[in-house]
């Protein structure tokens, strides 16, 4: 049975997986590298108002020419995305994306309900520094101490669709563990924990390439595409306990909405 996250709204979503191996397509390739900058940009990885890493960083990190991401960048510029700056390379603008998106309001409980309809296996459990990324949708700032636990999610010892990191900052973090989690969740430990209650669940979905550790634990083809949730879990006095990033394989999982006549 293909798992689901059930919700009081239908959408289908399809999708798959991300590190740089273009040799599977016939695309251009800098048209693939500018795809995945551009992810990258809504994703928060490249801040806004800061520069990109340089080309020949780049060109390492997606294993391309720099000629190829000189390109890429250009037609990134060409979209309004980019500009450069004199002494500062390649810069993000504020105003680079302004996604199109669609809000729906479901319920916490569905969240629980996948839990408990599905098996998990812890990978890791680590205590790293903040990224701007994590001090952005945590609200905190670079020098806090964020727990890191990694896990794969699915049916069974071996069917996962889904590649869990769960960050969780100070002072949430005491006492949470996802070392025998099984049927329960992150965001209800915490609750139990620290008694707080987690009353708003703000979430993101976009479809993206994942990169190798996605692709490994997924056992995902090089060309495969995932499905993204990032959720941040805000309790009832408002401050973020909670971080999500899942990589869905799309081949494995689908998320439905039913949306309702008001």
């Amino acid at each position: 049975m293909t798992p689901t996250i059930r919700n009081s709204c239908r959408t289908l979503v399809k999708q798959k997986s991300l590190r740089y191996d273009f040799s599977m397509t016939s695309q251009p390739l800098y048209r693939l590298v500018a795809t995945a900058i551009e992810a990258r940009i809504a994703e928060g990885h490249y801040v806004v108002d800061e520069p990109l890493p340089t080309e020949p960083e780049l060109g390492r990190e997606f294993g391309v020419s720099r000629i190829t991401v000189r390109k890429a960048l250009g037609q990134l510029k060409r979209k309004g995305l980019l500009f450069s700056r004199s002494g500062k390379g390649t810069i993000v603008r504020s105003d680079a994306l302004v996604p199109h998106t669609m809000k729906i309001t479901c319920s916490i409980a569905d969240l629980t309900y996948y839990a408990q309809e599905t098996s998990y296996l812890p990978i890791a459990c680590e205590t790293i520094s903040a990224t701007p990324y994590l001090a952005k949708h945590l609200r905190i700032s670079l020098s806090d101490r964020v727990l890191l636990m990694t896990g794969s999610r699915g049916h069974g010892d071996s069917d996962y669709f889904a590649y869990e990191e769960i960050y969780v900052p100070e002072p949430f973090s005491a006492g949470i563990s996802n070392a025998n989690l099984q049927d329960r969740t992150i965001f209800g430990e915490i609750e139990r924990a620290h008694g707080v209650t987690i009353s708003e669940v703000r979430q993101a979905l976009t479809a993206v390439m994942p990169e190798e550790k996605v692709r490994a634990a997924l056992k995902l083809s090089n060309e495969a595409c995932c499905l993204r949730a990032v959720r941040v879990y805000i309790t009832r006095d408002g401050r973020p306990a909670q971080l999500a990033v899942v990589h869905y394989d799309s081949d494995r999982f689908e998320h439905t909405t039913v949306i309702y006549d008001a």
